[in-house]
């Protein structure tokens, strides 16, 4: 697992990686500098975790899913503002990074559901919105695929907000499957991820 802070200009990743023709030209596409730095800066990160001797070919399924297709790993990325994240391993992972703002209180009630809002305490609201979030971000890449409801699928289990913890899930479209999630704080960002 790899966190990069973006604090360098687009020629210092571009001078880093080994582009090819099609990934120049759909670089090139992105009008978005801050997206541009963000994929660049996952592909650099991808590269310094694998260490390969060649490129990195990657792809993305239907659902958005990263792919590496030239070497058998599991990838998984997460990009928020100034704040890359990656997983590589030999299985599937998931991973989600969130900046600490109070947008996600105008989005709550769709994706909390009762049980969840029974053990938030208010005095620390934010913060277990952001982690709930996260977490459900985090299994929904784990889990993959289509169709899947935040609030009716995804379920966090009661646990007490920390500076970094693990936090149980349950999802339950199809099949009952039950996760543990690792969480932490960095900088004024939240980091979950599960392996």
């Amino acid at each position: 697992m790899g966190i990069w802070k973006i604090d360098e200009p687009e020629s210092y990743f571009r001078n880093e990686l080994w582009l090819d023709d099609e990934e120049k030209r759909f670089l090139d596409s992105i009008s978005n500098e801050n997206r541009r730095l963000q994929w660049l800066s996952s592909r650099l990160l991808i590269r310094r975790i694998i260490n390969p001797k060649g490129q990195i070919l990657m792809e993305w399924d239907g659902f958005g899913k990263p792919i590496i297709i030239n070497y058998d790993f599991e990838v998984a990325i997460t990009h928020c503002r100034d704040m890359v994240g990656v997983i590589v391993g030999d299985r599937k992972t998931g991973i989600d990074i969130e900046q600490k703002t109070d947008k996600i209180v105008r989005i709550a009630r769709k994706f909390v559901n009762d049980k969840e809002a029974g053990f938030i305490e208010p005095q620390h609201r934010l913060d277990y919105l952001l982690v709930i979030w996260a977490c459900k971000e985090t299994l929904f890449k784990y889990v993959g695929g289509g169709g899947i409801d935040f609030k009716a699928h995804l379920h966090v289990q009661p646990f007490k907000i920390a500076e970094k913890g693990v936090v149980e899930m349950k999802y339950t479209k199809n099949v009952l499957q039950v996760q543990k999630l690792h969480y932490e704080w960095v900088d004024d960002h939240i980091l979950v991820y599960c392996i």
